[in-house]
């Protein structure tokens, strides 16, 4: 017998050697996944932080030049509530209006089901009014002799900056619609991300209530901060001037019942 022919040199693998490293690479990406997966969220939250930060900056420019006060609330005025439009002379980047955490584009007739989508559109996709991010309904400052701000009671708005406690107070969040505001009575939505219809009063805290971010949203405050905010936090937090903080926090749905409290 040929001894060298028996000792010839093995050029491949064989199928169970195949089999195993097809098997590590499996375990390595079942390990690497969430972990690439979590920083990838981590760098969006951290855009959507800056978008809010350089809102609370555009707002920030409005009152100094408005005499310290915010938008009317009026449709009929050029300091309204097309909050966006009013703000458009204060910044030029159109990329501030989207949470890279939302997904689709989402029209009127889409709001129930819009909760993790960027929901700004009035109508049409050439609209340039679009977003992901929603003003708290009370900061306007109503014109003279007016009561009412969209069926709201107008002494319950904060009308100006450099009010008390205004760490507290949400300026811009991550939302589902253009606008909120949100009662202590408000319940959370039933399912994750599940939003009121648009116009429905007296559950507008849903619009904020979207799990965009690990349990909890991304805002800016009325001291023009902005940072994480944890999804029950949004009901100790004060919306309007006659908020009741010491109300009893609502009950809280199966899929927020783990969230952490406030």
């Amino acid at each position: 017998m040929n001894y060298a022919y028996c000792q010839r040199d093995k050029s491949g693998f064989t199928l169970i050697e195949l089999l195993v490293v097809v098997a590590i690479i499996a375990l390595l990406m079942s390990i690497l996944m969430p972990a690439l997966s979590k920083a990838k969220a981590q760098a969006k939250a951290v855009i959507c932080l800056s978008n809010l930060h350089q809102w609370a900056l555009a707002v920030s420019m409005y009152a100094h030049d408005n005499n310290g006060s915010f938008l009317t609330g009026s449709t009929g005025s050029t300091g309204g509530w097309a909050w966006m439009e009013v703000l458009r002379p204060y910044y030029s980047d159109d990329k501030l209006h989207i949470c890279p955490m939302a997904k689709k584009v989402k029209y009127n007739e889409d709001y129930v089901a819009g909760g993790d989508f960027y929901a700004w559109n009035p109508g049409t996709v050439q609209d340039p009014l679009y977003g992901s991010y929603g003003i708290n309904g009370w900061l306007c400052n109503p014109e003279p002799g007016e009561t009412e701000v969209f069926g709201r009671p107008a002494a319950d708005n904060w009308r100006t900056v450099g009010v008390k406690g205004a760490a507290y107070i949400p300026l811009i969040l991550d939302c589902g619609i253009w606008d909120g505001w949100p009662l202590q009575t408000d319940e959370p939505p039933p399912l994750p991300n599940m939003m009121t219809e648009h116009g429905v009063l007296n559950s507008e805290m849903r619009r904020f209530c979207l799990n965009r971010h690990q349990e909890a949203v991304n805002g800016a405050l009325l001291d023009f901060s902005a940072g994480k905010v944890g999804l029950k936090k949004l009901w100790v937090l004060k919306w309007h001037r006659s908020y009741d903080l010491a109300a009893d926090p609502p009950v809280w749905p199966e899929w927020m019942e783990d969230f952490k409290d406030y």
